[in-house]
């Protein structure tokens, strides 16, 4: 079902989607449904993961995703809570080293969530 967006685009840029429109026959709303299909194509279908992302010494293995949305959230699973919030949890060690290697920007919200549950 399509969705039904306002956008402001600057005068300029607005002439020269116009001015393509016209020239090539094929309507705005397709011109930016290509660009933006263009832009940002669908999801890509990698290798599976078979092997663990974290090695022992809570350092990066090769298979640690590099081309991750820097943007995107770091959420961990309930069962990542429950072992960060359990020291006598089984995998505690596992889960803190895991948050240690976090870029601070992810770690700290993270850490703030634990400290305000407790």
């Amino acid at each position: 079902m399509p969705v039904r967006m306002t956008i402001d685009l600057p005068e300029a840029l607005y002439d020269r989607l116009r001015h393509r429109s016209e020239s090539s026959g094929a309507s705005i709303r397709s011109l930016i449904v290509q660009a933006i299909e263009q832009t940002y194509p669908g999801v890509r279908k990698g290798r599976p993961v078979t092997g663990a992302l974290l090695r022992n010494s809570g350092k990066r293995s090769p298979l640690y995703p590099t081309d991750e949305n820097p943007h995107d959230l770091v959420f961990p699973d309930l069962n990542v809570w429950l072992a960060l919030s359990d020291p006598g949890h089984p995998h505690s060690a596992a889960a803190w080293n895991w948050l240690n290697i976090l870029p601070e920007s992810e770690r700290d919200p993270i850490r703030s969530w634990l400290v305000r549950s407790s």
